[in-house]
């Protein structure tokens, strides 16, 4: 987030010190390589670090002068739109199309319309609130990189024994909602 919102691109640490940051550090650049980035740079500190130092790598100007980011995955998602960390599966043979995870999405990754389902991985934040709800389990989220958005084609229709509309798969237009499935000896009829 300091790479994105401040354009800061340096670390003074000593390696030998804090060998967990130089892997860490090495990690991101991997990263930031992949999108194109300009990857971070270890710098030596110096023996009297001191905070006039650390204003220096931050570019702060001013005395009382302070920085701060916006953390978290929705920033995140906001700033580095390439690639997903993320892939979103929706398993047709199982998908009642009842939008159940469309709602709960919060970061908007999955959208039904009256004639698309779209998934957006790259605004997906892997919180599985979608799996979650999903009554029937045909949405899975799996850790990887995308960069797509996926349309998946529906139609809007009627439910042939409640006569309420619902969206319906291509070629599943004649069947009952799922709602009337469940419901046996014509208990939903109108």
């Amino acid at each position: 987030m300091w790479h994105a919102q401040h354009q800061i691109r340096a670390v003074a640490l000593d390696p030998f010190r804090f060998p967990g940051w130089a892997v860490t550090l090495a990690a991101l650049n991997l990263q930031l390589r992949k999108a194109g980035q300009t990857p971070w740079r270890l710098a030596a500190p110096s023996e009297a670090a001191s905070q006039r130092e650390r204003r220096r790598w931050l570019r702060l100007a001013e005395e009382n002068a302070t920085l701060s980011v916006t953390a978290g995955s929705r920033a995140r998602r906001r700033l580095w739109r390439v690639t997903s960390e993320y892939v979103i599966a929706l398993n047709q043979k199982k998908c009642t199309l009842c939008g159940a995870c469309g709602r709960i999405c919060s970061a908007g990754a999955m959208h039904f319309a009256e004639s698309e389902v779209r998934l957006n991985a790259m605004d997906c934040t892997g919180c599985r609130g979608c799996e979650a709800v999903c009554p029937v389990g045909a949405v899975a989220i799996t850790r990887g990189e995308v960069n797509s958005i996926i349309q998946l084609t529906v139609s809007e229709t009627a439910c042939p024994v409640c006569k309420q509309p619902r969206l319906s798969w291509p070629g599943k237009e004649g069947q009952p909602c799922p709602l009337c499935l469940r419901h046996h000896h014509g208990m939903r009829e109108a």
